[in-house]
């Protein structure tokens, strides 16, 4: 088990332990922190459970999240990005995620999106442009697939106007990108 998935299993198992342990791991914030939307079974197979993510929220308290969006498994590896989204992972399922996440970003200390398709990564890009996130300091985005490093222009073409990279992150001490784009 590598360390991210220790952090998302652990307060899980020591809640299960007894009611007085159920009771403190409850009512440490710290432990909740990691939200992580994820359909991969290796790592928790219940993580796009939208509800058990709204209760690491609350559960978080005012504590600094670490966002990990993993969204970058397609059961089909190979598609065409101008073609409408036929993938598994879309730009609505990403605005539904953003909806719950979004309304936080004043606590985002870390974000960090991987994608293999466009239309979600765009949405994301799009609807993250207009929030401050106060204390972000570290942001990776990726999208994770041979299809972009194939021509020298931007595609999927319809995506290829850049949004600025949030409003504010007066913190903000790293960037990654992959297969993405920004308006610096």
């Amino acid at each position: 088990m590598t360390s991210h998935q220790t952090a998302l299993a652990f307060p899980v198992t020591i809640s299960h332990v007894c009611r007085a342990w159920r009771s403190i791991a409850i009512g440490t914030a710290n432990l909740w922190t990691t939200i992580q939307f994820t359909r991969l079974p290796s790592i928790h197979p219940s993580l796009m459970d939208y509800e058990q993510q709204r209760t690491w929220l609350t559960r978080s308290k005012g504590a600094p999240l670490h966002i990990h969006l993993v969204l970058n498994q397609s059961p089909k590896k190979e598609w065409n990005e101008e073609v409408l989204d036929r993938h598994w992972f879309s730009a609505d399922d990403m605005d539904r995620v953003l909806d719950l996440i979004i309304p936080e970003a004043h606590r985002w200390s870390s974000a960090h999106v991987l994608t293999d398709s466009y239309a979600p990564m765009y949405r994301f890009l799009q609807r993250s442009s207009h929030i401050k996130a106060p204390i972000l300091k570290d942001v990776e985005l990726y999208r994770c697939n041979h299809f972009y490093g194939q021509s020298t222009e931007f595609h999927p073409r319809r995506f290829k106007d850049p949004f600025p990279l949030f409003e504010s992150a007066e913190k903000l001490e790293s960037v990654t990108l992959s297969g993405v784009h920004v308006d610096w």
